[in-house]
């Protein structure tokens, strides 16, 4: 047996623990394992690394970071594996502590015999599973190295694994796509064991289907109902279904109540949107992971104006990485019970106009590659169901939730690309946000927040790449939280904040490179805290421009902020030469 264990890290965010892993090989196999290290374990530390172990046939590839400790490995026989029957003898393993997650995914590795696949399961149809409730459950995205004898997968928490194939079922496999349109079309269809493109199922098929026999579908599953045409079909039923290889899109079919695949544990990416009839998920319960086929631009969930959708309870048991997650315009849906096994989603995450979702509860999100958006959710009362995130790749935006009045559930942020949080007319803090030090890749903005009083939550932050915002919050008059600040890359603006008094806090601030607005501040009494504001080095200016304008109150003498106290701001930052284009002072 040849054996290849060449897998890229890949960088991830630490967790804090400090545990010991143990991993086995099953006993029932006689396939004793190995330490990797000796009796007393292999250590891995902060560095990570790539570690073998039971003789090779294990390899576990921990990113740096990955661990806040140093964590101790063994590798010890295992009792037994669920049966299945393309279970591949001698790669089931164990991993213990069982409660064990990470931020991001580990990779595993597990090695295999090419005498042990049954003869009836292809060497390509091979995951990586888990054990849950007594049965094998795929992990996620799977690939496997034919030729090295290898099948990777990336995992969230650990648990007992092993390699689970598909077995084939003798019978004919239809080559091309399929539409089923009436009764004698799905009659034509009924004894196809496989297919290798698309199915399709029109809604003016008939009420109950029922396609008895097949088990594979190579390209997409797609329940579409055409707009012109009569919408009959109510109940759609796969029993024997085992995967989708591309999309599984259920679209436009205004009658349709339920879709039952009792078997299907994986498919290519999920698209359900404009089902009027359609109040659950429950017949996708068996499905485990996304994009078996690690296909490009695969992988995501999109839940897009299903008027009467409640719940997506049916699937709490897919588990891994999704590409991307869209729920939108669900007007019916109370709650995201069942997505609780999605830790990390490469894309991006969107949760917009779903005006009876009074939680987030559900959500089990620990990191995001691309933006996080909570959006126009009228009902929401709090983020809790975020409480297990911590990275946000490009941006974090919590826009139009009148019903906020702090940001609980976002405790464990750390990093963030951008971070928008507006037209929160009942956000009174930024209570619960977490210890936030950097805002990455672009801007804070703090805008249209119609009670916002407290950003002491910001106490963390030193540095914000691009501009920092604090516009149209009336109700500020401190900026108490932004004591550690030191560094904005764009544009500070400050405008129409009616009850501020002073920028007292930015005093620790030396460097903000882009455009100084101050507008429409009319309580302010001073700038005195932005006297320390140093040039750009790669410039020679401290500003781009400098306008403080309009920061008097009308019918009072101006005794607060003073066109003399904006040209000593400007003196004291070395005068115009520092600035690089135009300077207005007027109206305070």
């Amino acid at each position: 047996m040849h054996r290849s264990q060449s897998v890229n890290l890949f960088a991830i965010s630490a967790l804090s623990l400090t545990a010991v892993l143990t991993f086995a090989g099953c006993g029932d196999d006689n396939n004793p394992a190995s330490p990797g290290g000796g009796s007393a374990g292999t250590e891995i530390g902060t560095g990570g690394g790539v570690f073998a172990f039971a003789g090779g046939d294990v390899t576990l590839l921990v990113p740096a970071d990955a661990l806040a400790g140093t964590v101790t490995v063994r590798v010890t026989a295992a009792a037994g594996a669920p049966s299945d029957p393309g279970r591949v003898p001698g790669t089931c393993y164990t991993c213990e502590p069982e409660t064990l997650s990470f931020l991001q995914p580990v990779t595993v590795v597990l090695a295999y015999d090419d005498a042990e696949v049954p003869d009836d399961v292809a060497e390509s149809s091979l995951r990586v599973c888990r054990v849950a409730g007594g049965a094998w459950q795929e992990v996620g995205a799977s690939s496997v190295d034919a030729a090295g004898n290898t099948v990777s997968a990336p995992i969230a928490a650990f648990g007992s694994f092993g390699l689970v194939g598909t077995v084939t079922s003798a019978g004919p496999i239809y080559d091309g796509n399929y539409t089923i349109t009436d009764a004698a079309s799905l009659a034509a269809f009924a004894g196809y064991v496989g297919i290798t493109g698309n199915l399709e199922i029109a809604s003016y098929a008939p009420d109950s289907l029922v396609v008895p026999a097949l088990e594979t579908i190579g390209g997409r599953l797609r329940l579409f109902g055409p707009a012109q045409a009569a919408h009959t079909l109510r109940t759609a039923t796969l029993p024997a279904l085992r995967s989708v290889g591309s999309l599984l899109q259920i679209e436009n079919c205004d009658s349709l109540r339920t879709l039952s695949l009792p078997l299907c544990s994986a498919v290519g990416a999920l698209d359900v949107q404009r089902n009027y009839a359609l109040r659950n998920l429950a017949g996708l319960s068996a499905l485990t992971a996304l994009n078996p086929e690690n296909l490009a631009f695969h992988g995501g969930m999109q839940f897009w104006l299903n008027d009467h959708l409640t719940s997506l309870d049916g699937l709490a048991s897919l588990t891994g990485t999704a590409r991307a997650v869209t729920i939108k315009e669900n007007s019916s849906l109370s709650n995201l019970d069942g997505l609780g096994g999605i830790a990390y989603v490469d894309g991006s995450v969107e949760i917009a106009e779903c005006h009876s979702l009074t939680t987030l509860d559900g959500l089990g999100l620990r990191t995001v590659g691309e933006s996080c958006v909570v959006r126009s959710c009228n009902a929401l009362v709090d983020l809790r169901g975020l409480n297990l995130l911590t990275s946000v790749g490009t941006y974090l935006q919590i826009e139009g939730c009148p019903l906020l009045e702090d940001l609980t559930g976002l405790g464990q942020i750390g990093v963030c690309g951008l971070l928008a949080v507006q037209f929160n007319n009942n956000l009174a803090s930024l209570d619960g946000l977490g210890p936030l030090q950097q805002i990455t890749g672009s801007s804070l903005i703090l805008n249209h927040n119609g009670q916002l009083a407290d950003i002491s939550a910001l106490q963390f932050l030193t540095h914000v790449h691009a501009n920092l915002q604090i516009e149209y919050c009336p109700q500020l008059a401190t900026l108490t939280g932004l004591e550690a600040l030191t560094h904005v890359g764009g544009d500070l603006r400050l405008n129409t904040l009616h009850s501020l008094t002073d920028v007292d806090a930015l005093s620790n601030l030396v460097h903000a490179w882009g455009h100084l607005r101050i507008q429409n501040c009319v309580r302010l009494e001073s700038v005195q805290g932005l006297w320390g504001l140093q040039p750009n080095p790669a410039t020679g200016y401290v500003c781009r421009s400098f306008y403080i304008v309009g920061n008097a109150q009308a019918g009072t003498p101006p005794s607060g902020l003073t066109d003399a106290k904006a040209e000593e701001l400007l003196a004291m930052i070395g005068g115009a030469a520092m600035v690089e284009g135009e300077i207005t002072i007027a109206d305070n």
